[in-house]
């Protein structure tokens, strides 16, 4: 047998271990208080958020830009100790307190710029929104993130470094005056990041999360490279990502996707919003819960916008979205609205950053395929055009991985 072949049936016998763990996997009832623990409990071991230290957010402001309605405020400052962060704050011409929404962001190149027409329509609603850069994304792209394995090595996950600074965030928010009831909004990555908020933050009130609802099997088993935030170790065979959802309720939940998404199915996403109803139904708060099937593809458009702004007026007693809420977004565009105009030179990177949290002297950063090591030795022939194959297995062995 070739090592062509043999890496086929590598992949073949791989995939066929997930449905495996799949059928094995645990029939929950959470409705019940138990179950729900343990499931919290669970996922928390899975990304590995309690091995690591929450931050403590240090921001002030740059600078204020003023805009019809609204103002703008560039956040700037550390979590951990040498580690700059960057954020838009838009605030409300009102007066406060107001309800806040944070703003999750996913992998677009520009970072929280690309969704300040999020932040600019709710501004005028009534809410205040935050927009934090997560970790080496935007602004903070020096940082890197996409190919982090050091928290892989160190036993948590590169979604437990976004998770616990998010967050310190909203512990940031709750100690602010001019904020009272705190929610919460993301597409893709910033999806993903709410669903974990979801099932880890008892502060938020309300939660809109899109381009992300879907199955963990969906997303393990796609023969295709993923960003290191999307990998969630030791999922497959123990929860899956409906049941991560329910956790939030009774609370308000808003799930959404684009018709044309071609990163998520339309089946698996209406297949995990019909679970969550099913749980919404059973603590008889079905009025607390909406799915939302809309056209577009896989980003927020001006349509989606609106929609989860009809979701916060209704559940942040705001007023309804205009059409005119999004007018005037260039006045605060990149060139006016850069929070870190030179990155500081005492600044460390996210790897550095996990083996100091881990407190561990640093190592020469591992491949991931090291770390989640496949039976066939490496490098291996292409299997695949959107990645290598070693990769590949090693992502679907991160999912099936043991917990310690």
């Amino acid at each position: 047998m070739d090592r062509l072949q043999a890496a086929i049936l590598e992949l073949e016998k791989v995939e066929r271990q997930i449905f495996a763990a799949l059928a094995r996997s645990p029939i929950r009832d959470l409705h019940e208080s138990r179950a729900r623990g343990e499931l919290k409990a669970l996922f928390k071991r899975s990304l590995g958020v309690d091995l690591i230290s929450k931050p403590v957010i240090n921001s002030g402001v740059l600078r204020q830009i003023d805009l019809p309605g609204c103002s703008l405020q560039l956040l700037h400052g550390e979590s951990w100790p040498q580690c700059p962060l960057s954020a838009h704050l838009f605030l409300p011409d009102t007066a406060p307190p107001w309800p806040v929404v944070l703003v999750c962001c996913g992998h677009g190149a520009g970072g929280k710029f690309e969704y300040n027409a999020m932040g600019l329509r709710l501004a005028r609603q009534g809410a205040a929104a935050l927009i934090p850069d997560n970790l080496g994304q935007g602004e903070r792209q020096p940082m890197g993130h996409r190919d982090l394995t050091a928290p892989f090595d160190c036993g948590f996950s590169v979604q437990a470094l976004i998770v616990q600074e998010t967050l310190a965030w909203i512990e940031w928010l709750k100690k602010d005056s001019r904020f009272t009831r705190i929610a919460a909004a993301g597409n893709s990555g910033g999806g993903l990041l709410t669903m974990c908020l979801a099932a880890l933050s008892d502060d938020l009130q309300a939660i809109a999360s899109s381009g992300y609802p879907s199955s963990f099997e969906l997303i393990a088993r796609k023969q295709k490279r993923h960003c290191h935030c999307n990998l969630i170790p030791g999922c497959i065979g123990r929860y899956e990502m409906w049941e991560i959802y329910s956790l939030f309720a009774p609370k308000p939940l808003l799930l959404m996707q684009g018709e044309n998404d071609i990163l998520f199915s339309c089946d698996s996403f209406l297949a995990c919003a019909r679970r969550v109803r099913d749980v919404y139904k059973q603590f008889q708060a079905e009025d607390n819960y909406a799915s939302r099937l809309e056209p577009g593809m896989h980003s927020w458009d001006e349509n989606r916008r609106s929609v989860i702004g009809e979701f916060f007026a209704r559940h942040l007693s705001l007023r309804q979205p205009e059409p005119e809420d999004e007018a005037q977004l260039e006045l605060s565009g990149p060139a006016l609205a850069s929070c870190l105009p030179n990155w500081p030179a005492d600044a460390i990177d996210a790897e550095t950053l996990a083996w100091r949290l881990a407190g561990k002297s640093p190592r020469p950063s591992r491949k991931l395929w090291e770390i989640y090591a496949p039976e066939l030795d490496c490098p291996m022939p292409p299997v695949s055009e959107r990645g290598d194959t070693e990769q590949i297995l090693a992502q679907m062995k991160c999912f099936m991985a043991d917990l310690a």
